[in-house]
């Protein structure tokens, strides 16, 4: 089956009408290829942003922009050259840039969930982690959500030893708003001794909720503690493990 990497890149923004979201997903499935191509745009752009972060492209810009010995050639403004500057990172990068762009139709996110994305940085540089990968101590990693269209969001990680920590927000009382698209976190997460697990909890919803309302449901550690926390319907979840080297 023949996909565009225009098509792959907005599957992976979320930004696809539900017959083309649901033709590329049961491509990926089937089709080793598809599921390669998916891979290596979200390691190139992934690679990119940590590369060449768009404010900072647009920071140079400004500032070449400025500068006396620039302007007799420059043709466009400061401004303007910062944006282009900006949409160039954005072709590459789509899965990765950090949007404020809120969902116009409904239609391009029916079918999707909230997920998150993790990855961990390396020598050769970002990896992505799965359900279930072994990890150790010192290890740091990088968290992205995709909202999937829901409004409001709370991301924390529990450990083997029972402690919680909140990732988004990283303060205050009430879940915080999400933006649309592939979202990167502001701050890099390195992973203490605690044993045995480290697993990341995305929720989600379409209202404002308390944040005390979620930490309530994460179950004493103590053995098996589940996936799923005891919440209502209207809340969307997803887990991910990574499990601790001993």
């Amino acid at each position: 089956m023949e996909i565009p990497d225009w098509t792959l890149e907005r599957y992976l923004l979320g930004e696809l009408p539900l017959d083309d979201l649901e033709r590329v997903r049961t491509a990926a499935a089937s089709d080793a290829v598809i599921r390669g191509r998916l891979d290596a745009l979200e390691r190139t752009g992934r690679e990119l942003l940590l590369e060449r972060p768009p404010a900072r492209v647009a920071a140079a810009i400004r500032e070449r922009a400025a500068s006396p010995e620039a302007r007799p050639r420059l043709r466009w403004s400061a401004p303007a050259l910062a944006a282009v500057a900006v949409a160039l990172v954005a072709a590459v990068a789509l899965p990765f840039l950090l949007s404020n762009r809120k969902a116009k139709e409904d239609t391009r996110i029916k079918g999707l969930v909230p997920y998150l994305v993790v990855y961990r940085q390396t020598a050769d540089g970002p990896e992505r982690l799965g359900d279930g990968t072994h990890a150790l101590a010192g290890d740091l990693v990088q968290v992205s959500y995709q909202a999937a269209g829901r409004s409001y969001g709370v991301i924390f990680s529990l450990d083997g030893r029972g402690v919680t920590t909140l990732h988004l927000p990283r303060e205050g009382s009430h879940a915080a708003p999400l933006a649309a698209g592939a979202v990167a976190l502001d701050l890099a997460y390195r992973l203490d001794d605690a044993p045995r697990w480290e697993r990341f909890y995305f929720v989600a919803a379409r209202q404002p909720f308390a944040i005390d309302q979620v930490l309530r449901a994460v179950p004493v550690v103590g053995g098996d503690t589940g996936l799923r926390l005891a919440l209502p319907h209207s809340f969307d979840q997803f887990t991910l493990t990574l499990e601790k080297e001993p």
